[in-house]
């Protein structure tokens, strides 16, 4: 009964500081206060605590240095024009009638290659989606196929700081792990894409019927020859005006993948 008091007086201190948009730092010094009485209520002794609380603290100081050390070589890859190369020719074969299985696929590699779902969404998922939405892309399955392939890598990539978190405290081998999460992920992977295509199949129909992508008055409007040539038409100038973004900021050449 104690142990479930402790913790739910910490969660509720923790909750209020999030709601209120507090610091979460005083809630989680708050938490230590509660934990270290609970030990003693229990009859541990505080040096017994705080040898444990030091090496936990040592075990997590490994995952900040990686943490530093990946930030440090995503940054590069970002400074070098890596990135803007990869966004800028992946773009390059999308098109109205792929866009949503390819945006997932594109963003899922983006993940794994960064580790970051937030990196990955902040690049190639904010390019995908412009795209997309230029293209008259249903914004509901285009934003849910973005979000599904950015978290594909926060996990099972080989630079991703909550693999390497894991590993530290739970003193595990991280390729074992990365490996079982591969496993266990292909067949939710391969189901997404297939999910996606069909889902690109079927807007691509109802475009060639007169719908356009969910754009019903535009599409009746313009008619589906129309918005066909304006969709290819859109997407031709969308990676262009990206291509020259990226080209005016970097030199897209192939040795830029060398960081990677």
């Amino acid at each position: 009964m104690l142990e479930a008091g402790t913790m739910l007086l910490f969660c509720a201190v923790l909750f209020a500081s999030v709601a209120l948009g507090w610091s979460i730092i005083p809630a989680l010094f708050v938490g230590v206060l509660l934990f270290m009485g609970y030990g003693l209520v229990r009859r541990c002794s505080l040096r017994a605590m705080a040898s444990r609380a030091a090496g936990s603290v040592r075990s997590a100081g490994t995952v900040v240095v990686a943490f530093v050390l990946i930030g440090v070589l995503t940054s590069l890859w970002r400074a070098s024009g890596t990135i803007a190369f990869i966004v800028a020719h992946s773009t390059a074969v999308i098109h109205a009638a792929t866009v949503i299985p390819l945006s997932f696929l594109l963003c899922s590699a983006m993940s794994v290659l960064v580790g970051s779902s937030f990196a990955s969404a902040a690049t190639m998922g904010t390019i995908c989606m412009s795209l997309g939405l230029s293209m008259q892309a249903n914004p509901v399955m285009l934003g849910g196929a973005i979000l599904a392939g950015v978290y594909v890598g926060d996990r099972c990539s080989p630079v991703s700081t909550s693999a390497l978190l894991v590993k530290q405290l739970t003193h595990t081998n991280l390729f074992n792990t990365i490996a079982r999460m591969l496993r266990t992920g292909a067949v939710p992977f391969v189901l997404s894409c297939v999910v996606y295509v069909a889902a690109a199949v079927v807007e691509w129909l109802c475009a060639s019927g007169g719908s356009g992508f969910g754009a019903a008055s535009a599409a009746a409007t313009a008619g589906s020859a129309g918005s066909a040539r304006a969709a290819v038409s859109t997407n031709a100038s969308s990676i262009t005006d990206i291509g020259g973004l990226f080209s005016s900021a970097f030199d897209l050449h192939w040795l830029t993948l060398v960081p990677a």
